[in-house]
């Protein structure tokens, strides 16, 4: 009984996309934050005694730097809006593993 029923008009614009599923738009902003998680976390756990020698202080800027910048160039795409936003997200939670890796290096004595 179908089979004599002519095929569906496609009434979108030219040039639309189609609606992207939901885990596609969460997954990346989990990877974002991954992503940017363990970039803090190499530059603030393994790059330490750089600090301590007092050369590293321009990474304090440089890293949340980065990021915010390519945060913002990545708003402009409509697909990565939630990776900018993943991005957006590591900066504070760098902020946090920079202070652990702080606390953790500090000479109590």
């Amino acid at each position: 009984m179908t089979e004599g029923l002519p095929p569906k008009l496609n009434y979108s614009t030219p040039g639309t996309e189609a609606p992207v599923p939901l885990y596609h738009p969460v997954r990346r902003f989990f990877v974002a934050i991954i992503i940017g998680c363990i970039i803090s976390g190499v530059v603030w756990g393994l790059g330490w005694h750089y600090f301590d020698q007092g050369g590293g202080a321009y990474l304090i800027f440089l890293i949340p730097g980065i990021k915010i910048v390519a945060a913002i160039a990545l708003l402009f795409y409509r697909q990565w809006r939630t990776f900018a936003a993943g991005l957006l997200v590591s900066v504070a939670l760098g902020a946090l593993i920079w202070m652990a890796a702080c606390f953790a290096n500090f000479k109590w004595h």
